[in-house]
């Protein structure tokens, strides 16, 4: 099977948080498409993804294992299931 890329959006958390002038924000990303392990999420409505905070599966609440490059987010779990995760960006 192939591994798939799904174009996301980030729903804002509440108000810009930091010091940096409310440069940063807290966003969610709800129940985005995972069906392989390495399949990977582009995050589409931001400038620049900082980090993730965590990646849960929406089915169980486990923890989803992650990297980041860039705007990419992959998802390195062997389970196929849809995911959630709380990201910080710009």
């Amino acid at each position: 099977m192939t591994v798939t890329n799904t174009n996301v959006n980030v729903t804002r958390c509440g108000s810009p948080i930091g010091s940096s002038k409310g440069r940063y924000k807290l966003g969610y990303i709800d129940s985005g498409a995972k069906i392989l392990q390495n399949d990977t999420w582009t995050v589409k409505n931001i400038s620049q993804l900082i980090g993730v905070a965590s990646a849960t599966l929406d089915a169980t609440g486990a923890s989803e294992p992650f990297t980041v490059s860039g705007k990419v987010i992959t998802l390195t779990g062997a389970t196929g299931t849809a995911c959630s995760a709380l990201i910080v960006y710009i």
